[in-house]
């Protein structure tokens, strides 16, 4: 088989896009997350309103700190990643894949074998290449020559079997 290439620009909305897919594939934060945290800070925030004027200042200070502990943990899944991407290093950083039969070769990290993946994911925009649960390779569909993103889906599902998922198509 002849080598896939591929160039991926590690833009700020595919890293984005990268992290709300890990953190409903891995995290198992569901599509309804929105919508819960809202719903519970809505009623935290009611029964805070409601202790004050009743006078439970007690029921007042656990409205508030479940109100806190809401707005931090949908600070750090989901705002807390777009402002640490503005800030890094990475910006519009250019990652040159070659695969062949033996494995990956990165501009960056050297290579692998496919057998060192964990798991491997294609969306509709990107492949996700799993070596461990904290790190991912994100491979752009749009950096591929001809049908390079259908010869790589070939030869993931070929090398990881079962451990190689199409999400959306």
């Amino acid at each position: 088989m002849a080598d896939i290439m591929n160039t991926t620009v590690y833009t700020k909305k595919a890293v984005l896009d990268f992290q709300r897919f890990d953190a409903r594939m891995f995290k198992s934060v569901a599509w309804g997350t929105h919508a819960v945290f809202f719903m519970l800070f809505a009623i935290a925030l009611a029964v805070a309103v409601y202790s004050v004027t009743a006078g439970g200042y007690i029921l007042f200070a656990i409205s508030i700190a479940c109100m806190a502990w809401l707005g931090r943990r949908y600070y750090f899944l989901y705002i807390a990643p777009a402002r640490k991407f503005d800030s890094s290093s990475f910006i519009n950083l250019r990652h040159e894949y070659r695969f062949r039969d033996s494995g990956v070769t990165m501009s960056i990290n050297g290579h692998f074998d496919y057998n060192k993946l964990l798991c491997a994911y294609e969306t509709n925009d990107c492949f996700y290449l799993y070596s461990n649960k904290a790190l991912a390779l994100i491979i752009d569909k749009a950096g591929f020559d001809k049908d390079g993103s259908n010869r790589l889906g070939a030869l993931l599902s070929e090398r990881l079997g079962n451990k190689f998922k199409i999400i959306s198509k």
